[in-house]
């Protein structure tokens, strides 16, 4: 029983998710605790929604040959599976929170292992306002742009320099709060089940890819886009800052790009 392990526990849950729920505690130390509980039988729907979806997808298949849809699912699949131990979630928080240390302005909830297991994750509870909230967001005076400009730099911090990327960042996934001591702004980051490792080649590939871009260096474009496996590098670089790029001006979307800087004389 939930009593033993917890000085107290409360029946209602105050969260609920696809795969778990998520209750209110203290511990016998009494520290507060979010207590995040597996659907008793999510292993079992997961296996048979697994079948499901590839029965599909070979249906989909069959009707639109040349699409690999089932090529993908692998992956897809093993990132779910994942999510469904607990333990890599807590490793995953620990792994955010010391990597990331050095941004004063994150807060990641720690992690209570004698109280966690692969179907059971304890950790502090944290509270604040979820992104999802906007309107209560303003109302407690904080900052949107503040806010975006904080999540940015986290989610830049993964991409760009340790390669260890939190897959699902959606705004349910993020909170904000005034830290108790200082009175500054913080971001709390949750639900951490879902990390990709990014290796160094396509993150340093990718840094570089967004740098020349910006600085408008095409040759080193088409060298780090190669890199990422992009056969239309001017394509890509296009569609991630909503404006023509290299070749696609000169394919009708106006016109050509501006004078070539080498990445290197930067």
């Amino acid at each position: 029983l939930p009593e033993k392990l917890y000085a107290e526990f409360k029946r209602d849950p105050i969260a609920g998710a696809s795969i778990a729920q998520v209750f209110l505690g203290k511990t016998h130390a009494g520290q507060k605790v979010a207590i995040k509980v597996q659907y008793f039988d999510i292993a079992k729907r997961f296996k048979m929604d697994k079948g499901t979806c590839l029965f599909l997808l070979r249906v989909l298949d069959w009707f639109i040959p040349g699409i690999p849809f089932l090529n993908v699912m692998p992956h897809v699949f093993n990132s779910l599976e994942k999510e469904l131990d607990f333990i890599t979630e807590g490793r995953n928080s620990e792994l955010c929170k010391n990597e990331l240390k050095d941004l004063d302005f994150l807060y990641v909830p720690a992690v209570h292992w004698k109280l966690t297991s692969k179907r059971i994750l304890t950790m502090d509870f944290a509270e604040g306002i979820s992104l999802v909230d906007a309107d209560a967001v303003k109302a407690a005076g904080f900052d949107t742009k503040e806010i975006m400009t904080k999540v940015i730099r986290i989610f830049s911090e993964q991409i760009f320099r340790t390669g260890n990327i939190h897959s699902d960042p959606h705004p349910g996934n993020l909170m904000v709060r005034k830290n108790q001591r200082s009175g500054k702004m913080e971001i709390v980051v949750i639900d951490n089940g879902i990390y990709e490792r990014l290796p160094d080649v396509y993150r340093q590939a990718f840094g570089s890819f967004w740098h020349s871009v910006i600085i408008d260096d095409y040759d080193e474009v088409q060298r780090s886009g190669k890199l990422l496996g992009l056969n239309y590098p001017d394509m890509m670089a296009t569609l991630l800052f909503f404006k023509p790029y290299g070749k696609m001006k000169e394919m009708g979307f106006g016109g050509t790009h501006g004078k070539r800087k080498k990445t290197e004389d930067m």
